[in-house]
């Protein structure tokens, strides 16, 4: 009986675990009876009468059963807790689709360099707009075709031509960071993706015409927002 109650006593510190209710019920002759719900309904009843001879053995059998049947659920949650896909929806921020990724893990010096681009190409435009900046550098990055860290993308260049302007006129080194901008970039590398893959921007009016007709000509237009026209390959 000692051996018996120690198994009752497994089995009630394993339910709360798997969120089930046990009921033990002793009736005529010692009949015990074990019942097991889910969610208030029975699922299984396991009568035995305990006798001198046959009590031990019956007692090991409905340990057994029930350990089997805990021990299987266990196993289902955990399965699906794995095949589970969990995320945030999409949603619509400043009319932009927003999606989530993984964070990035930046260096202080890398968020500097992310604040100050940020703010010379966009420091007029909303937060939205400047977390388009701060995505389009972030895709960058993780693309095959443009270096893989912050410096490389911001800094990349083909002889006196940089890959953005406010590093060759100097913009970029003189900018005042406004607090929008430090939110914008944290909000791009926590995760939060308004570029629908860009790779490029540019502004029409301001830019190059050998410049914009490249953009025209050579990549896949995707959206304009504020002051800019968004590209990809």
């Amino acid at each position: 009986m000692k051996k018996m109650f120690a198994g009752i006593c497994l089995i009630l510190v394993l339910c709360p675990i798997v969120k089930y209710t046990l009921t033990f019920a002793a009736g005529p002759k010692d009949e015990m009876c074990v019942y097991v719900k889910t969610l208030g309904e029975a699922v299984s009843c396991s009568s035995a009468v305990y006798d001198k001879e046959a009590g031990l053995q019956e007692s090991t059998d409905a340990g057994n059963i029930l350990s089997d049947f805990i021990m299987s659920q266990q196993n289902h949650e955990k399965t699906v807790e794995m095949l589970a896909v969990v995320h945030k929806p999409e949603e619509k921020v400043n009319g932009l689709v927003t999606r989530y990724r993984q964070k990035l893990k930046l260096t202080k010096a890398e968020y500097e360099i992310m604040y100050r681009i940020v703010e010379a190409e966009a420091g007029g435009e909303n937060i939205s707009g400047r977390m388009l900046v701060a995505n389009v550098i972030i895709n960058r990055m993780k693309s095959k075709h443009f270096p893989d860290s912050v410096r490389g993308v911001v800094f990349a260049h083909s002889g006196r031509t940089y890959q953005f302007s406010p590093i060759s006129d100097g913009r970029y080194y003189t900018v005042k960071i406004s607090d929008t901008t430090k939110k914008a970039v944290k909000r791009a590398v926590g995760g939060e993706d308004n570029s629908r893959g860009a790779e490029y921007f540019v502004c029409r009016s301001l830019a190059d015409s050998g410049n914009v007709r490249w953009f025209d000509n050579c990549l896949e237009y995707l959206f304009s927002y504020g002051c800019h026209e968004f590209f990809k390959r």
